[in-house]
């Protein structure tokens, strides 16, 4: 098509004209992940996702912390937590629930993957900011619209195990359209009433931009 051997496509066409604006072609956004990125910072992601699954297939070991944003299908990996938690302790698939706690701690703090459950990082508030000295939601401050979530411990628990108290039940999006990219339900510590983060629609984000 490029050097006149074949007619270009109305496809082909696409395509190219994506490209010269700086836009995902169609047909490669329909094949991926959501996301609502420009063509460069699109491509710059897609090579960060590949790194990390190669480094993780280079050893077949869990990460320290699993950049969570940069899977695929992150649903997938979480429900694999929590089927490997039931499997080694002999409980019920069922009866299981994913449990989260925000660390202390950033990516290049953390030294080893958790005995139970998974490290995840990648993750972004959106209505809130985290305080990392209390260990509890914030009110976001002027002008800072997507704080980065420190890591955070996800592992899984029998729901009678779950202490619902102290806590905002904070939904997990691919991105900011939210709607359909819903992934999971995190737990986020709050000395707050939950129901100020509800109205605020706090919520996390895996790509803010």
């Amino acid at each position: 098509g490029l050097k006149g051997r074949l007619t270009i496509s109305e496809a082909m066409d696409a395509v190219l004209g994506a490209l010269d604006q700086g836009q995902v072609p169609a047909p490669w956004a329909q094949a991926a992940y959501p996301s609502r990125q420009r063509l460069r910072p699109w491509l710059e992601d897609l090579l960060q996702r590949v790194r990390q699954l190669e480094a993780w297939a280079a050893d077949f070991q869990l990460p320290k912390s699993v950049w969570i944003s940069g899977l695929f299908n992150p649903m997938a990996f979480l429900t694999a937590v929590i089927q490997t938690t039931a499997r080694k302790h002999g409980l019920p698939l069922d009866k299981m629930l994913l449990q989260t706690e925000v660390l202390k701690k950033h990516e290049g703090e953390v030294a080893n993957a958790p005995r139970e459950g998974a490290h995840i990082h990648g993750l972004f508030l959106e209505g809130a900011k985290w305080d990392l000295a209390q260990g509890v939601l914030a009110t976001s401050d002027l002008k800072e619209t997507h704080p980065l979530l420190p890591v955070m411990h996800v592992r899984a628990l029998t729901a009678e195990k779950r202490d619902p108290r102290g806590v905002y039940q904070c939904p997990v999006y691919s991105t900011a359209v939210r709607n359909h990219t819903y992934a999971f339900t995190a737990q986020l510590r709050t000395a707050d009433p939950p129901s100020k983060w509800v109205l605020a629609g706090v919520a996390l984000l895996m790509n803010p931009d």
